[in-house]
């Protein structure tokens, strides 16, 4: 595996310090996946009523090969945030990838990655990144291959509007003028499915979002009580999106980096948010990041899409 500087322990301490120092406070969405969160998140996608894996794994299924022809062949797949998810073997299966570079900010999740894809494609040529990408896009040299970045799950969703087109804008200098994007997006739908979505009701998503604390006790020597802490996700519907935050249930005081945190009953940390998007908002995201709209796949509901983009050059 091929390590790219990924952030170290004194880097995520200091991003958490900044964020609870901010208003309202925040944490960095990246440390929901360490190997426990990682490992979380998988069985939240395999959950009934989270539909956005299964919706966009129905439309790999029924359109790689359409996609496959639309980006062309002998093509560097660079995929973000890869996780140990087998979204990319639609595309991989295909056999228009001829070199995979899955990067991801979790060891754990490359390794699954790497080890699936040498049993299913064995005469691959397969390069693991482990860094937190989302600061950060240096590839290795193309070889003069057809580079094309896949940015499956709708995680582009979990930056704030601004946030999203200069993360855009960094892949669109990474990959290079002409190359294209692949991404995934959930689309905006009645407030009642999104809320389901991340309040299921055996508890994985509240446990996904509460290994932050646990993760945080156990690295930081963070004195958090688990017992006055409560997962809590809601539809925003002014800035549709899904907000997802820890609450305090007490009045109580946390000691974090040598710091002290004062909570009132009913604060929250906000921890991760799931922006939903509309086929305007694609194209204006799209634009302003220095992409143009090639075309989109999408279920019969158009619940979730998958566009491809071309940097502009």
């Amino acid at each position: 595996m091929t390590t790219l500087e990924p952030h170290t322990t004194s880097d995520d301490l200091s991003a958490t310090l900044k964020g609870l120092h901010a208003s309202p406070r925040t944490w960095p969405t990246w440390l929901l996946y360490d190997a426990r969160g990682s490992q979380l998140f998988e069985d939240i996608t395999r959950l009934d009523d989270y539909y956005p894996t299964r919706t966009e794994m129905g439309i790999l299924d029924r359109h790689a090969a359409e996609m496959a022809r639309a980006i062309g062949s002998d093509v560097e797949l660079v995929e973000l945030g890869a996780g140990s998810s087998d979204k990319v073997d639609r595309l991989l299966a295909t056999g228009a990838v001829t070199r995979y570079i899955p990067v991801d900010v979790s060891p754990w999740a490359l390794e699954q990655s790497i080890d699936r894809v040498a049993v299913s494609f064995p005469h691959l040529e397969a390069i693991a990144l482990e860094a937190n990408y989302v600061e950060r896009v240096e590839l290795p040299n193309s070889d003069g291959a057809t580079r094309v970045a896949f940015f499956p799950g709708s995680t582009i969703g979990n930056f704030h509007p601004s946030e999203a087109c200069a993360f855009l804008r960094r892949i669109a200098t990474a990959i290079g003028p002409g190359q294209e994007l692949l991404i995934g997006t959930d689309m905006r739908k009645d407030p009642e499915i999104l809320t389901a979505a991340y309040n299921d009701q055996l508890g994985i998503t509240a446990a996904f979002n509460m290994n932050l604390l646990v993760r945080a006790n156990r690295e930081w020597g963070t004195d958090f009580d688990l017992d006055k802490w409560k997962h809590l996700a809601h539809f925003n519907p002014l800035k549709s999106r899904i907000e997802m935050h820890l609450f305090s249930l007490a009045e109580q005081t946390v000691h974090v980096g040598g710091e002290a945190f004062a909570f009132e009953f009913g604060e929250s940390i906000w921890t991760e948010s799931s922006y939903k998007f509309t086929p305007k908002s694609i194209e204006q995201m799209a634009k302003d990041s220095g992409f143009v709209v090639e075309r989109h796949w999408a279920d019969f509901q158009d619940w979730f899409r998958v566009t491809l983009m071309r940097v502009r050059g």
